[in-house]
């Protein structure tokens, strides 16, 4: 407390910015440390912000000019001086001109015993077969005050090599900047800044590792590992029962009875976030058990659902449903009779009337409304108004166009009247029970899923904050959590469920499995490790003992075992909806990508030399077994990798992974692929 009173004090009285304290506590300058040491009872030790002007004063009148000095604090018994200035921090370093004395008492001056890393610089591309102390010599000749030089080496295929190096002084630090370049033999090569922090210099002198890699793992949720997970688990059950057949999208309704009756006078939804995600939470279980187990809208055989949250707060769940092929919505007229378009009779159904008032009406937008939040570039992103169809039509892009038929009837909302075309699908059922907004499409081609998954495991919603200070003028891309996002965490409600259990099997060379440790229990690690079975090893060990799994590939072997934490398969005793799936491999890890080919097609392997034999005989590697067994012979495992990955990944990612199989598959015809 006392230094931060001190520092205040002193940046009130000398006008110092907070960008000025900002850049001294960013900059990682070290600070100067004076030590007092009264030689009677007498003498008491000055304020930290006096004596802070003592030693100004005294270097001004010794000709070392610097700005003030912009972090003023106590370091326990120490005075902790700090500057914000490459150019005043050489200056204090240098001089020895500092006062002996402070108000009569002797003080001792610690200066930082190294160079801060705003000094270092980097020459680039200097060729791999030049000797250390040649490139030394060189760079010396041109930089006279080189320190702590280092050879900076990388991968193996790298002609190339950098040299990191310090410069004690300013003025040379900045010539070499302005140089660009510099000549090493008859070589001329770039030389820039080398950015790396102050902590990680520090560490470097005192022996240490700097910090720790932090990388959140699939099992945190929420995670972006977690959202590619959940993604693939969920496009495993489109491998294995087809495209999903509805997409439901249920809002939360404030307004609901159940929240109202229990609100305290004085009190609105937004006051209680437990009541919003509690009541939210039984309709949608109730609404999970109307679609699942009273088939309201056809036999269901797998759903996906996701929770969100709106920016202002309202939770909503979208849910991917698979219908069995017997309740499939084969056309037109099954279509209409799931989900409606249109407004109803406000005399024969004036309750539906009012619901879809309240809850089904898109925007209005467009030219009604130019400034609606969802108008981009003048127009409506969700494409409202739409037309007037007179019969539902097939869309080959995902969503068919819903029967909208112009018969007149309207609504008003607020100042403006709307017709059949401003109306959201809903469901004429779900929407009377629930009193909410229950938006539902029919999915009818395969090629919008992708879409819609990625859709549902897109990730949280984030805002853009700006702190005023400390760190004045900073803007931070950040996530945003809402009250009810919270409660809902807090409940340990489900963010997200399916139908099915996905188990993820391991894939992965011999003794080259993965191994958790917490750092300085290695060895343990190993010696676990080389015990345990993995998914893979113990499948192994399943087929050598149980002739029965032999018929099974690798990924179907869930559905008749359970795997044991102990690291064994033992028999499923009840069939219950399980999955497997494999982990994916980048055609870039060559061995472990053909491992997992003949995984894929080889059932009843006993060990990593069963899949590498061949006709009796066993195959130096695995690329040379998965091509003496026919899954190599020209560029259909290529094409049957973008395939597969055409269901996962997104454009992007498939660019990548067709430039990794043109840089380490060579393809017989890249053109064709």
């Amino acid at each position: 407390m006392q230094q931060v009173d001190s520092t205040s004090k002193y940046i009130k009285q000398h006008n110092i910015s907070f960008d000025q304290v900002k850049r001294a506590v960013s900059s990682n300058l070290p600070c100067f440390f004076i030590s007092f040491h009264p030689t009677n009872e007498d003498q008491k030790v000055p304020s930290a912000f006096k004596a802070a002007d003592h030693v100004f004063e005294y270097l001004k009148q010794q000709n070392v000019q610097i700005n003030k000095f912009s972090f003023v604090g106590w370091a326990g018994a120490k005075l902790k001086l700090g500057v914000d200035g490459k150019e005043d921090y050489i200056k204090l370093v240098s001089t020895e001109k500092w006062p002996t004395s402070i108000m009569n008492i002797p003080i001792t001056i610690e200066k930082p015993k190294f160079i801060p890393d705003c000094f270092a610089l980097v020459i680039r591309y200097v060729p791999r077969g030049m000797d250390y102390e040649f490139v030394k010599e060189e760079i010396s000749r041109s930089i006279v005050s080189v320190v702590n030089l280092k050879r900076i080496q990388y991968s193996y295929n790298r002609k190339t090599d950098d040299y990191r190096f310090h410069v004690k002084d300013l003025q040379e630090y900045n010539r070499a900047l302005n140089m660009r370049r510099i000549s090493i033999g008859n070589v001329i090569v770039p030389i820039t800044q080398f950015l790396e922090d102050h902590l990680a210099n520090e560490a470097e002198i005192e022996g240490l590792r700097p910090g720790c890699v932090i990388i959140l793992p699939s099992s945190f949720q929420g995670s972006p590992r977690a959202m590619q997970e959940n993604y693939q688990d969920a496009m495993t059950i489109v491998r294995k029962y087809g495209k999903p057949d509805l997409f439901i999208t249920f809002t939360c309704n404030p307004t609901w009875r159940e929240i109202q009756e229990q609100l305290f006078p004085g009190q609105t939804p937004s006051d209680r976030p437990d009541l919003i995600t509690r009541v939210f939470k039984l309709k949608l279980n109730e609404l999970i058990d109307d679609i699942f187990k009273k088939h309201r809208l056809g036999r269901t055989i797998a759903y996906v659902f996701v929770i969100e949250f709106q920016k202002r707060g309202l939770p909503h769940c979208h849910m991917l449903i698979i219908l069995a092929n017997e309740d499939k919505p084969k056309d037109e007229n099954h279509i209409d009779h799931i989900v409606c378009s249109e407004i109803p009779d406000p005399v024969q159904f004036p309750q539906l009337y009012e619901c879809v008032r309240r809850h089904m009406i898109h925007g209005p937008c467009g030219t009604l409304n130019p400034h609606s939040t969802c108008m981009e570039d003048g127009k409506c992103s969700k494409e409202f108004p739409k037309e007037f169809p007179n019969d539902t039509l097939p869309n080959k892009d995902g969503y068919p166009r819903y029967r909208r038929r112009d018969n007149g009837i309207t609504m008003t909302i607020g100042k403006y009247e709307v017709d059949n075309r401003w109306i959201v699908p809903y469901n004429p059922y779900l929407l009377m029970k629930y009193n909410a907004h229950i938006n539902m499409e029919i999915c009818t081609t395969v090629k919008s899923i992708k879409y819609l998954f990625k859709y549902i495991y897109k990730g949280h919603d984030c805002a853009n904050i700006k702190l005023q200070r400390p760190v004045k003028e900073a803007h931070l891309d950040a996530r945003y959590v809402s009250a009810p996002e919270a409660a809902w965490r807090l409940s340990e409600f489900p963010l997200h469920d399916k139908f099915h259990a996905i188990i993820r099997l391991a894939v992965h060379l011999p003794n080259q499995q993965p191994v958790y440790f917490a750092e300085g229990n290695e060895r343990e690690a190993l010696e676990r490790a080389a015990i345990k079975d993995t998914t893979l090893t113990a499948w192994f060990k399943l087929n050598s003992q149980n002739p029965d799994a032999r018929q099974y590939l690798y990924h179907d072997i869930p559905q008749h075992f359970v795997f044991e934490r102990n690291g064994t398969w033992k028999h499923r005793l009840q069939g219950e909806n399980v999955i497997g799936r494999m982990y994916s491999v980048s055609p870039s890890d060559v061995e472990c990508y053909h491992l997992r080919l003949l995984v894929l097609y080889t059932p009843g392997a006993c060990s990593f030399d069963d899949l590498k034999t061949v006709d009796g005989q066993i195959c130096q590697t695995f690329m040379e077994a998965a091509k003496r067994r026919g899954l190599l012979r020209d560029d259909t495992e290529y094409e049957r990798c973008m395939s597969e990955a055409v269901i996962f990944q997104m454009p992007q990612q498939l660019r990548t992974l067709f430039c990794v199989i043109l840089l380490f598959c060579n393809p017989t015809k890249p053109v064709d692929l």
